[in-house]
């Protein structure tokens, strides 16, 4: 970035535009300190101006028609691909402009990358900008708009003078409409105005020729007080629901009697009524489902899911009346030593063995039962 180019962008550029004042300065800061090889897309010039890219390029245009820019060396964008490669621009700014000190530091620059100095031919002053042109309403003065916030004295039209009617309320007059325009019958001038279809209505109701909405009847969740499959004909509760109360109390109750208070997580009594619900439709007994929520409330408390609870044999949840556990314990052998033993026991098809005292994992040797 060249801090001379966006001095001379920002200060001294003759330009009267705004686009073309920022398009410059967005020029100047990818330029070299003598303005050449500035090559930012389009996109960032539309980014850096507000404007539109149709409008970035109509303004390079007015800039490269008054001479103030022009094509430079396209080959100092060589590095990017060719279907993106924007196009390269040179600043032409004035061999005047710089001092001096400047100009010396510029030909340095230039002689580095194997150009001749600047010279005042190189760079000839440029014109000033043109009169900005001015705008076709100026000096007109503009109208007042309409009065929207309700009176209807604004409408044109509309009479000043309001009609109370005998309660002392402003009456409906039937021969306004909603533009304050009255409409008269094509057949010729009539002595009763008519409405027209944008008019306000009357508020007595529906008329013949305005047929009422009919309201769309609402579709959904029944009502869960006359659900068929849930609450009987006279309204009570139906069985189940009375069942699931109860194991859900028995699941409270533990986590109260244990110090546990209300479960941390939001849903937590939602979700464990829900699996309760669909336990008891499955024909499950409620008090093993009572059993397995008392349990599940002393021993597991951040447990929720009963489903699951119930199947946890493995950590001392009650088994199913009738319903051979996956935990079953097999006779005792002894390891001698001691008078101690173990037992063996089957959990999903694997057997498994509680040691002794004395007895390590490794001196265990499994028997079948």
């Amino acid at each position: 970035m060249s801090f001379l180019a966006v001095d001379w962008a920002l200060e001294h550029s003759p330009v009267n535009d705004p686009y073309e004042r920022l398009l410059l300065t967005v020029l100047a800061r990818k330029a070299n300190s003598d303005g050449t090889d500035a090559y930012p897309s389009r996109n960032s010039l539309a980014m850096a101006a507000l404007c539109d890219k149709s409008t970035v390029t109509r303004r390079l245009k007015r800039l490269e028609a008054r001479g103030i820019i022009r094509e430079g060396d396209q080959r100092a964008a060589f590095r990017i691909p060719k279907p993106l490669r924007p196009k390269v621009y040179d600043i032409l700014i004035p061999f005047s402009f710089f001092s001096p000190e400047q100009l010396a530091k510029v030909n340095e620059d230039r002689a580095d990358r194997g150009l001749g100095p600047l010279t005042a031919e190189d760079r000839p002053p440029l014109a000033p900008a043109p009169p900005r042109r001015p705008r076709v309403d100026k000096g007109v003065k503009r109208s007042a708009g309409p009065d929207v916030s309700g009176g209807a004295s604004s409408l044109p039209g509309a009479s000043s003078t309001p009609h109370p009617d005998s309660t002392g309320s402003q009456a409906f007059d039937p021969g306004a409409s909603s533009t304050g325009v009255l409409e008269v019958l094509s057949g010729g001038a009539s002595s009763t105005p008519t409405l027209s279809s944008n008019s306000v209505h009357s508020s007595s109701g529906p008329s013949a020729e305005q047929p009422a909405v009919k309201k769309r009847k609402k579709t959904g969740t029944a009502d869960p007080r006359t659900a068929p499959e849930r609450f009987g004909e006279s309204g009570e509760p139906a069985a189940e629901d009375a069942q699931v109360q109860r194991i859900v109390a028995a699941w409270i109750d533990a986590r109260k009697a244990a110090g546990f208070g209300p479960h941390r997580r939001a849903t937590a009594l939602r979700d464990f009524t829900a699996a309760a619900t669909t336990l008891v439709r499955q024909g499950r007994p409620v008090n093993w489902l009572m059993a397995v929520a008392t349990w599940m409330g002393t021993e597991q408390p951040s447990w929720v899911g009963l489903g699951e609870a119930t199947k946890a044999q493995y950590a001392g949840a009650p088994a199913e009346p009738g319903f051979r556990s996956t935990w079953q314990p097999t006779p005792r052998s002894f390891c001698g030593d001691c008078d101690e033993g173990w037992v063996y026991r089957h959990v999903n098809g694997m057997e498994t063995a509680d040691r002794c005292a004395c007895t390590s994992a490794a001196q265990l040797v499994p028997t079948s039962t």
